[in-house]
Order: structure tokens, then sequence, then C-alpha cells
């Protein structure tokens, strides 16, 4: 199955599907488990509202072991994600309209799903996502940075900065407080840009105030918020997120799993300190 968060979104948010494979024979099963695009293994095509339909085309491959699976036992259920949001092939959803995607790996394939890209309602939404739909935006935005992405910056911080009432400014600072948590390399200036903690957990917690995030984006904020109160020597901040994430999405389906996460940097962390 193939599912996204919910079945409409305003033109310029990240689209980011759900990918979930359920076992309904009586044996165990090998199920890879590398679900983005960027791994090749699963395969995914969209429908445009004209009708037309194409092959997600992923930005890169990513070099790794794709052989990387799992034992799924009668009657159980694995899920992913698998981001949407830039291809090389084109804009995936850049106009308004109706749209259906699927994704297939070897003889399985799923039903085609349907989601709706709404019209923003006035002109600041529409030019707040025109800066979002920049190839810059959605690259920067699927590798966690860029320093030669020229646009990506200056688009995102117009949008976080003056239009932070729109439907993608959430966005917008998550794209930047994740930029912004981690040291980044130019290697054309051959410099080094130091990461900037306050900037980035000041950016993180205002992407998750209006809860408008997706599960996906939701967990990489409050990972990278855990993450950065360990490496301010905050272990109590850093259990007041996971205590956060726990209270207001611990009912979510795979809320346990990024809990597990976090909890493992914590732990991590702990371990570091007692070896010191």
């Amino acid at each position: 199955m193939l599912t996204t968060d919910r079945a409409h979104y305003m033109l310029g948010e990240p689209i980011v599907a759900i990918v979930e494979i359920s076992n309904h024979t009586s044996a165990a099963i090998t199920v890879p488990t590398l679900f983005d695009p960027t791994y090749g293994i699963y395969r995914y095509w969209i429908t445009s509202p004209d009708g037309s339909r194409k092959r997600f085309e992923p930005a890169w491959l990513d070099e790794m072991d794709r052989a990387i699976t799992a034992q799924l036992a009668a009657g159980g259920k694995i899920r992913g994600y698998a981001r949407l949001f830039h291809a090389s092939n084109g804009t995936p959803f850049g106009q308004a309209g109706a749209y259906k995607i699927s994704v297939t790996t070897g003889t399985m394939q799923s039903p085609e799903w349907a989601l709706s890209i709404d019209a923003p309602p006035d002109d600041r939404a529409r030019h707040a996502a025109e800066l979002m739909l920049s190839p810059d935006v959605t690259l920067f935005l699927l590798a966690g940075g860029g320093e030669t992405l020229k646009d990506a910056r200056p688009n995102l911080e117009s949008v976080s900065n003056s239009y932070a009432e729109t439907a993608v400014a959430p966005y917008a600072d998550f794209a930047l407080g994740v930029y912004y948590a981690l040291d980044s390399r130019d290697f054309v200036h051959k410099n080094v840009r130091p990461a900037d903690p306050v900037r980035s957990r000041t950016l993180l917690e205002r992407s998750l105030g209006s809860n408008a995030l997706p599960s996906s984006f939701r967990q990489k904020a409050y990972l990278h918020l855990v993450q950065i109160a360990l490496d301010r020597n905050d272990a109590v901040g850093a259990e007041g997120y996971v205590t956060q994430y726990q209270s207001k999405y611990g009912r979510e389906t795979d809320a346990a799993d990024a809990v597990d996460s976090m909890r493992q940097l914590v732990e991590k962390s702990r371990n570091n300190l007692l070896r010191k």
C-alpha cells in the first residue's frame, strides 16, 4: 500500500509517501526495507492532473548496501517513507490539481493513491509556493543543505521570515533548521560553515509549532532537537523533547520507532560521558 499523511496538500508543500507492505501469506517473507526512491529499489509512478503518467526519477542513487532486508512474519507489516518532492525529470507536483501515485518493486504493485494539490488562496500564498517549488529549494530539502544551490537559502529565508502565515512556512523553517544543525562544507570555495545550534533549535521548534508538518518531517525535527540538546550537555532538555514527542504523537503508527531512535541518541551520549 502507498498513502500520504493526508489527501489534500497546498501547492508548494513537499510530498512524502508512506509505503506499507503486509504479509498475507502463512509463512515469513523477505522484503527490502529501503523505501526512498534514492535507493532505486522501489519505483514510484505519478499520474498528473492532465492524465499523463510517468516514473519518478530520483535526483541520485545512494551508494549503500541495497540488499538490506527484513523478515516479515505471517500477518506482519512493515512501513517506511519515500520523499517525492524532488525528481531529476521535472517538478513532481508543480501545479494544483488531482494526482495519483503508486509504487512497484519486483512483482509487487500498490493500488493508486489519490491526492489533491490545492491552489493557493491568495497572492502571498502563491508567491510562497513558487519560492518553495524552486528546484534549488526542493534539492536543498532533500539533501539537508547545499552550499552551491544559490536560490535555496534566499528563498527559504524569505518564506520563513516574510510568509510565516502560509502553509509552506513550517517546511522552510524545517529545512533551515536541519541545515544549521550541522557543519556544512563548501567544496567549491573550500570553506566550512560551522553549525549554529541555537539558530537551528529556534527554527526547528518553530517548524513544529503549528502541527502542520507530516510525521516524517516531524520525527526528523525531534531527532535533531534531541541531538542539539545532547551536544550542549543538556540531558534534561533532550529527555524533555522525547517526552514532548511521546505526549503529542505517541499514538501514531510508527511513533515507537521514532522514540526508540531518540532514546538511542540519549543512551549513546550517556555512554560517551561515562568513558571520559
